[in-house]
């Protein structure tokens, strides 16, 4: 899973048979920011039929919300969604503001709608990859705190945090590492201990 965000808001549009799909991608990190972006739009476009949206959040397994604001079930949030999931994003939320135009769409008409105005503000956003940190805490015989550092410092493991007595604790992080590859990393040091 390569999945990716965005740290810079993105706008879209979507017009279809006179209707206008305004599209919105946001940087998130909580299913609250996702209900205050949706009450601020709500706000600002008073006048607008629905305020649809999707969001996922996290990274193995993201939690995924979605809603339809009032059009027929399944045909705005869904799709929205699967926008998200298909250029696997996360940590994001994708409001789409519609404007009625007078026109039934009917419901693949909808679908089609929201799909593509997703993707308008997709196609305009800015992605990074997300990187999933790993933390390890470890406990270690004062005398070993040279070998810690050294495998450390070779292997671009952050210390977060360290308390030097004897044993002396310390948490690393890291990016690049699995948690297994960090325990065969250290187990040259007799005295480790993998903390809690």
């Amino acid at each position: 899973m390569n999945l990716k965000t965005i740290q810079i808001r993105a706008d879209g549009l979507y017009k279809e048979k006179g209707s206008k799909f305004y599209s919105y991608l946001f940087p998130i990190n909580s299913e609250d920011e996702v209900k205050r972006r949706t009450q601020q739009l709500r706000s600002q476009f008073h006048k607008a039929s629905h305020v649809c949206f999707a969001a996922r959040i996290g990274y193995s397994q993201p939690f995924e919300m979605n809603g339809d604001d009032g059009e027929p079930r399944n045909t705005a949030g869904a799709p929205i969604l699967n926008q998200l999931r298909s250029n696997e994003l996360t940590n994001i939320a994708l409001h789409v503001v519609r404007f009625y135009g007078g026109s039934k769409l009917g419901k693949s008409g909808l679908i089609n709608a929201y799909k593509l105005a997703a993707l308008s503000a997709i196609e305009k956003a800015i992605f990074h990859p997300l990187i999933e940190y790993v933390t390890f805490p470890i406990l270690f015989k004062l005398a070993d705190l040279g070998a810690v550092e050294r495998i450390t410092q070779q292997h671009g493991i952050e210390i977060v945090s360290a308390i030097y007595n004897d044993p002396c604790t310390m948490l690393l992080k890291t990016s690049q590492l699995k948690r297994s590859e960090m325990k065969k990393l250290f187990s040259v040091i007799p005295s480790l201990k993998e903390g809690n």
